[in-house]
């Protein structure tokens, strides 16, 4: 064989070799898939155990809930078909379940509890805790006369002055207040001392307002509104209440 021959068959051969040279990794490589043809997953191993996902707190599955129910409502709304209606009207009545169930476990809760404050309900329970309250503050009233004393302000020609005065000389009797009256004119009334004196007047009622009742501390000339103006038993008996609540409040902080 000649030698232009022998390159010849060489050149030939190392071409062959060049186009079947393998590829990839390790001169290995996957055949292209036909397209179209999706290609197959590969199986993960199985480890026999799995990592466990945390679990929702009480305060997110409440909020999947709720969150759950809105898009019902908000669906049932948009689309009010007989099925979305159905479905959140059955995530309502679960909500109330719920809640229901909550309530009467609570007040078992309270109920159980021995060291809990119980707050009476029934009428006739009402009933007592009002007669103590009662008699509560009428000791506080009696207590309080010893130290203070009452001053009616009121007008002759005043018809609620004429009304609320009867009240007034009725509640001095029942406490033991001592009750004085201040007159912008000349009369008085049934159960009462009156007085004009016109600089006291001034101080006590420059606005000119009839009538006025004052609870008045004779020794240390402390001066506090009980009622401006006609006044029931009831509403004067509450703003009574506050009165003493702040006397009591001014005895703590200047102790």
């Amino acid at each position: 064989m000649s030698l232009s021959k022998t390159l010849l068959m060489m050149m030939v051969c190392m071409t062959t070799l060049k186009a079947e040279e393998p590829k990839g990794w390790l001169w290995y490589q996957d055949p292209a898939l036909p397209k179209g043809v999706p290609k197959k997953e590969k199986k993960k191993p199985e480890t026999g155990f799995s990592l466990p996902q945390k679990p929702l707190t009480a305060t997110e599955r409440l909020e999947e809930q709720k969150a759950a129910f809105e898009e019902a409502k908000a669906l049932a709304i948009l689309e009010p078909t007989l099925e979305n209606v159905d479905r959140a009207r059955q995530f309502h009545e679960f909500i109330i379940s719920q809640a229901t169930d909550f309530q009467e476990s609570w007040m078992l809760s309270e109920h159980l509890d021995q060291n809990m404050e119980r707050i009476q309900t029934s009428p006739g329970a009402l009933e007592i805790t009002k007669d103590l309250e009662e008699r509560g503050l009428d000791e506080a009233l009696r207590a309080l006369s010893q130290e203070y004393g009452l001053i009616y302000v009121f007008r002759e020609d005043c018809p609620y002055c004429h009304k609320f005065a009867p009240l007034v000389s009725k509640f001095a009797g029942k406490y033991g207040f001592e009750l004085e009256g201040l007159s912008a004119g000349t009369g008085c009334f049934e159960g009462m001392n009156c007085s004009q004196n016109v600089k006291a007047l001034q101080v006590l009622n420059p606005q000119g307002e009839y009538p006025i009742l004052y609870l008045v501390h004779p020794r240390s000339n402390e001066v506090i509104p009980l009622s401006r103006g006609y006044a029931s038993w009831s509403d004067l008996l509450e703003n009574v209440k506050i009165v003493l609540k702040m006397l009591d409040q001014d005895k703590k902080e200047s102790r």
